[in-house]
């Protein structure tokens, strides 16, 4: 199936399924893999930083520690989301009900992904911290934030690549099937 739209074929509804079920599997499995990456980043980062502050006493380095491993905690619980969301999507539903799921899974921005950016400010506020008496603060600051922007457009290209098609066609079967 190529990135072209499906709509102008929809008796080959069953080619579309099984394209959405493939990527929704393979979707959901990264997810699953990256729940596991993150959980134990998650636990790597809390051991260091518990042998940093015992080593220090520092208490900016204990909270500045802990802002990744809090951060990682998110990741593992939107990844756990997505995990679910893609790993046992009900084909079963009316056709209708399945596409306006598709497309709500499939959309590049959503609101519940706001707990990413979240994580993001726990990430930069933690590296800020141990960074505060550091000259080079300013120019931290403008790395981070160029290196998220650049993680978040080439988000959008992978989902430009990989899933716009099947976003589109779900709303190119959804205004044909209430069209009728």
């Amino acid at each position: 199936m190529s990135n072209s739209k499906i709509s102008k074929d929809t008796n080959n509804m069953g080619l579309f399924i099984d394209k959405l079920k493939k990527e929704d599997n393979s979707y959901g499995n990264l997810s699953r893999g990256m729940q596991i990456f993150y959980l134990v980043m998650m636990i790597i980062y809390s051991a260091r930083t518990v042998v940093e502050y015992l080593e220090t006493r520092e208490v900016r380095g204990l909270v500045s520690g802990f802002c990744m491993p809090i951060a990682f905690l998110i990741f593992v619980i939107v990844f756990g989301k997505f995990h679910k969301e893609f790993k046992y999507v009900d084909y079963s539903l009316p056709t209708i009900s399945m596409l306006k799921n598709v497309v709500k899974r499939y959309r590049p921005f959503q609101f519940k992904n706001i707990w990413v950016f979240v994580a993001m400010l726990i990430v930069n506020f933690g590296l800020s911290l141990k960074l505060a008496d550091d000259d080079n603060f300013v120019e931290f600051q403008l790395i981070f934030w160029v290196v998220m922007i650049a993680a978040v457009l080439i988000g959008l290209l992978v989902w430009w690549i990989k899933y716009k098609v099947l976003y589109d066609n779900a709303l190119a079967l959804i205004t044909e099937l209430e069209g009728e």
